[in-house]
Formats: structure tokens, sequence, C-alpha cells
């Protein structure tokens, strides 16, 4: 026994010497410990940024939820793994990073959480990144629809990786479509790598959903007149009528008739003029008069434009999104009225039409205009070059995430002048005496959102409503107007395309398809080739574009000033073409510009030209055109019509080029 009590004094005071060492020891002033960044969204730049506009946008400064380590920090007792900067995954060879789906999961408490997979044949960096994040040395984001998410869980499964985005405090809503790409950080919120950006449908909504506001609005009282429409001018496009229906059933007044038929693209187009030149400010659309009974005929949004000089205007936009709800509902004959945003003065309308059903209808459309207002239509024609005057030199940056705008996608221009005129622009837009627009190929959007950043001009075409798909060319001019409208300045057009897509674009299915089997293929009277309104090249007779050589005889040459140009042509015997394919030039990856933006195929029927399908480079279709050499894209014709007779509408940049067309039934 006091052999036992002696060993354990000693082993007691050895206890006690050693605590005492131990509490001499500098203690660390912070943990080893990380956390992810937080998800607190902040519009404050990080000190490591240089630029606001950089492809890649470093994450915002927040408050973390517990000590982040850093340089005066100790070291973790795990090496980080060694990891490229501001590197996309998706091009690194044999690197592939995949969204796979919105989902919920029991592992996640029900929470939504995003699927992506990893390349297994790839090299080693998935691993760094993978094993990165389990030893706290790597950190997830996704980024939704423009707004990061660091992920604070997340679950791996061999080369699966589940990030929980509702903890994150996404907001997801079932059926909408969100832009989403996956990006890492190291511990100091510098940004390592990074996925493009894909689309998907959630087919699941977070607990607590986004608040919807509706965009109808109640007419004022006093003060509106009723704009009459020339039943005269309508016309529709993607649309085959019913034979029970009427474009004039739209505007006659009367609420038992209809406007009913199939929609033969994803957007139909209703054309129409005033008898003058007017400055709409309200509208009102009324349901069908059976629309309770087929509530899908609805429409689920639309775009209303004006038509300013021989390019179209956005004036207001109705769309199903997240935080705003178009109002419009499965009720018989019932009035939804809208307000005009941006009002301007023109005489010709068109309205694009989205449906979820291949049946639309409505009642009737009402136009108003507010007495005394008037809002002119800018001038695109006048004004003075700005990238042609010596002392000033602007120039286009880019598409961008830009984090002061809601990380909405827009563009940046870079303002350096040598007198006045740089500052006389700022101050104007800033006070409100001028104001922006940007040209997409053949639309004009009116920014209402733009700040400055240094001699920088940062523009919001996301909430100007363009819709702005990844990878797609676009040709992009930048005016400066006065109040009146009238243009003072503009930019020359730049082409770029963008890395990013806006929220809510619309659908681009059934450009650049593989062709079914059994086709046949149906020749062309090569004699019976003409165009107008195209100077050719001195080797680009239009004959070649039917003479079966799909790699080195080509047609091409420059357009007018409108960018347009009409190719006709007859087939030995009338057929009913069903689908066709374009063969690029042999030199195209060197002049990519020379591939036409869109085109519309017409069949003359009973002597008229009858449309019947159309290719758009951006906007509501995809051409898919690539910058590639003597390359095949195919399309289907969407109202096949038997003809002996066709005209092709080319809508090009100025200069235009194609190997070879070949037909088929």
């Amino acid at each position: 026994m006091k052999k036992f009590c002696l060993s354990l004094s000693v082993f007691l005071l050895a206890l006690l010497l050693l605590f005492c060492s131990c509490g001499n020891e500098e203690t660390p002033t912070t943990s080893n410990e990380t956390t992810a960044p937080n998800a607190i969204q902040t519009t404050a730049k990080t000190t490591a940024q240089t630029t606001a506009f950089s492809s890649v946008q470093t994450p915002v400064e927040t408050t973390p939820t517990s000590s982040t380590p850093n340089s005066t920090q100790t070291e973790n007792t795990t090496a980080a793994p060694i990891l490229p900067g501001n590197v996309c995954l998706n091009e690194i060879d044999k690197m592939t990073v995949k969204a796979l789906s919105f989902e919920t999961s029991e592992d996640f408490s029900g929470n939504i959480f995003i699927s992506y997979v990893f390349n297994d044949n790839a090299s080693d960096l998935d691993q760094k990144i993978l094993n990165g994040m389990e030893n706290k040395t790597v950190f997830a984001a996704v980024r939704v629809n423009g707004t990061l998410y660091p992920i604070a869980d997340s679950i791996r499964s061999g080369v699966y990786l589940n990030l929980d985005l509702e903890k994150a405090g996404a907001l997801l809503v079932k059926g909408f479509t969100y832009s989403v790409s996956l990006e890492f950080y190291d511990t100091n919120n510098s940004l390592l790598c990074y996925s493009y950006t894909e689309r998907l449908a959630s087919t699941v909504s977070t607990k607590k959903e986004p608040e919807r506001t509706p965009l109808t609005v109640t007419l004022p009282t006093e003060g509106l007149t009723k704009v009459t429409v020339n039943q005269s001018t309508l016309s529709i496009k993607g649309f085959t009528l019913r034979n029970n229906s009427s474009l004039s059933y739209l505007v006659d007044n009367k609420t038992t008739t209809k406007l009913i038929g199939t929609a033969d693209e994803t957007v139909p187009t209703l054309f129409f003029s005033l008898s003058k030149a007017e400055t709409l400010t309200h509208y009102t659309i009324y349901t069908a008069n059976d629309a309770k009974s087929y509530p899908d005929y609805n429409p689920v949004g639309w775009r209303l434009y004006g038509k300013v000089g021989d390019m179209w205007m956005l004036l207001s936009k109705v769309e199903k999104t997240a935080t705003d709800d178009p109002g419009i509902k499965a009720e018989n004959s019932a009035a939804f009225s809208y307000a005009i945003p941006t009002p301007r003065q023109c005489r010709d309308y068109k309205i694009e039409f989205i449906y979820n059903s291949t049946t639309m209808q409505l009642g009737e459309l009402t136009l108003y205009a507010t007495n005394g207002y008037s809002a002119s239509a800018p001038n695109p024609n006048a004004g003075s070059c700005l990238t042609t005057m010596s002392n000033v030199s602007v120039t286009l940056s880019g598409f961008d995430l830009i984090s002061e705008l809601q990380n909405h996608v827009g563009l940046v221009y870079h303002f350096t002048s040598t007198d006045s005129l740089a500052e006389t622009i700022r101050q104007g837009l800033v006070s409100g005496e001028l104001f922006a627009t940007i040209t997409l190929d053949n639309t004009i959007y009116q920014i209402d959102a733009q700040i400055w950043n240094g001699d920088a001009l940062c523009l919001d075409l996301q909430a100007a409503g363009a819709p702005v798909f990844a990878d797609v060319g676009y040709h992009i001019l930048l005016g400066i107007y006065n109040k009146s409208g009238e243009r003072l300045y503009y930019t020359s057009s730049q082409s770029m395309s963008s890395p990013y897509e806006t929220p809510n674009l619309p659908d681009r299915s059934g450009m650049n398809i593989t062709l079914p089997s059994g086709l046949t293929q149906v020749k062309v009277s090569t004699s019976s080739v003409k165009t107008e309104d195209i100077t050719h090249f001195g080797d680009g007779d239009p004959k070649q574009l039917f003479d079966g050589d799909t790699k080195n005889s080509k047609i091409g040459g420059y357009t007018d000033e409108t960018g347009e140009f009409t190719l006709t042509f007859k087939l030995t015997s009338a057929a009913t073409l069903t689908y066709y394919t374009f063969y690029t030039g042999n030199d195209t990856a060197s002049v990519p510009e020379r591939n036409p933006l869109g085109w519309a195929i017409y069949g003359k029927v009973n002597g008229e030209y009858v449309l019947l399908s159309e290719v758009r480079e951006s906007g509501v279709a995809y051409s898919g055109l690539e910058g590639v050499n003597a390359t095949p894209y195919s399309y289907r014709i969407d109202s096949p019509q038997s003809c002996s007779e066709y005209m092709i509408v080319f809508e090009t940049t100025g200069i235009f080029q194609l190997n070879e067309m070949i037909l088929y039934k």
C-alpha cells in the first residue's frame, strides 16, 4: 500500500511539472481551424482586386464566422495543394467539371444541393481540389445568376461533389432555370479555379421562396387615350392561325373573340403599326373567353418593342422570374394592365410572346397613351463617332459580372480623353441630362442602371432586359443621347462574345441539330440562283453555294449598310424541304465575322413568299455557326410546304461567306 501511494505521488508530481512547463509556452493567437467564407453578400471590393472588371470576379470581403488563416497565423499541419490561379477547369486538357442537377437529400437535412461531377480521367488537379476541400485549404462557392454563395456543407463521393446551396442562402424556385458555375478559393479569398457557367432548371424549391411581385398595374382613371392599331398592318410569324380565328380579333374591341393558333417557334412574334407615331405608356391584355379551361394557353411572358430607324428598341418586358410575376391568371376574359417603363414615340411595334404550350391564345390587346406626354424615339443615325475623334478614346473592355450592379451581366467601356468631352459625358449621364443605349446586333436597349469606376463606365445589360448568351458573338455599339432622343455620340460597332449568360433566356432548341436518317437530298437548278444587295468577291459566284463542293468553292461578298441581302433559287422539281445544312467557308477560322448572323427562309406559295423558318444568332434563336473551316451545321425547317421557288434573307455583319448549302426532304 505504501509503495502504491509513493508511486502515485511521483506520478502526480511529474504531471504537475509537465503542466507548468506547457503553461509557459506561447499560445497561438489564432486557430488552425478554418471555415468557408461567409455567405453574406456585399458590394465592397477586396484589396486584392486590381480591377472590378476582370473576367473572373474575386469574392467580396465578408466577415467570417471564425478566424481565417493568413500570413501571420500558424501554418496548417496539412500542406495546401498546389493549384493554379484563375484557371478555367473546363479548358484544362482532359479536365471536365459538369453540373448535374439540383436535388434534395437527407444528408443535407432535406435542403437543396447541387451536384457536380469531376472527370475521372483527368490529371491529379481534381484530386488536389477535392483534397484541399477536405483539408480546409480550399473552399467551394457556387455562383447562381451572378450571385456568389460560399458553401459551408459539402459531401464528396468519388468524383461527385454535392454542395448545400440552401444552407448557403440561395433561393430557388421550382421550374425556373438558373445560370450556375462552380468556383474554388484559398483561405485568403483568392480565386484559384472555376467552371463554365451552365444553365439548369430546378425541380424543387427552397423552403423559403423569394417573394414574387406582380408586374400588373392599375390604369390611371384619367389622362389616358386609347390608341388604335391599323388592322391592315397586323402580321405574325412563328404562328399558324386556326381556321376560326383571325389576327383582327386581337384588336376588334371584343373579348368574346380571340386570337388562337399553334406556335411554330418558341417565341411567336406579332407585328403591328399605328396610324401615326405615338408614345405608348400603358397596355392591357385580355385573356381568352375560355382561359380558365385552358390555362396553359396563356402567355408566361412577352416583350414589347418599338421600331427605331431600322432597329428595334425594347420598351417593356414581362417575364416569369423568381422575383417578378407576369400577374396574368387563368380567368375568362380578364383584363391585366401593364405600364411601359421606357416609353418612346414609335409608329411600328412588335410583341414577342413566350408560351408554355404549343397552342397560344389571347382575347384582346388595348394600347394607351398618356395625354400630353411624349418621349421621342432615339435617332440612331446622328452624332459623332467617339472612336474616330482625335482627342477621345473609348474602348470596350468586355462583358462582365459587375459587383456594384448586383453582379449583373454588364458591359464596361473605358473613356480616356485629353479634353473635357469625356467628363462632359460623365456628368451628363450622372445628372440624367444624357442617357446611354447599347445596340446588340439589331436591337437597342436603353440603360437605366450604370456606375462609373475611374474612367470606366459600367452598363447593366441584365437590368435593361438584354438577353445575353454565353459564347455567342455580338456586334455592340454604345450610344449617348440627350433627353429629346438625339444621339450626340456613339462608338464604332465592336464584335465580342460573353463568358456569362443573363437569367431566364429564351429557348434556343432546334438549331445546329443532328440530321435524322432516311432523308433525300434535293437538287437546285444552279442557273436559277440569284442574289440582291450584295457585291460578290471575285471568286464568290452565288452558284457555288449549290455546286456540291463543301471544302473549296464558296460564295461571299460585301452587303450594303443594312447588312441584309437576299438569295433566291429554284428546285429542279417542287419539293417539301424539311432540313438543310450549311458548310462554313474554308478559311472561316481566320475570318469568323464572315459567318451570317442569321437568316430567314421563305417558300413561294400561290405567287407569294411565305416564311418557313428563321434562325437568329442572338435573342430567341441561336445559329450555332462557329469560326471553324468547312464545317457542316444542320437545321430543321419549322413550317415545311411544297414549293419550287425559295428565298433566303441573310443577316450579316456587312461581310459574308459560306461554302455550301445542302437541301433535304
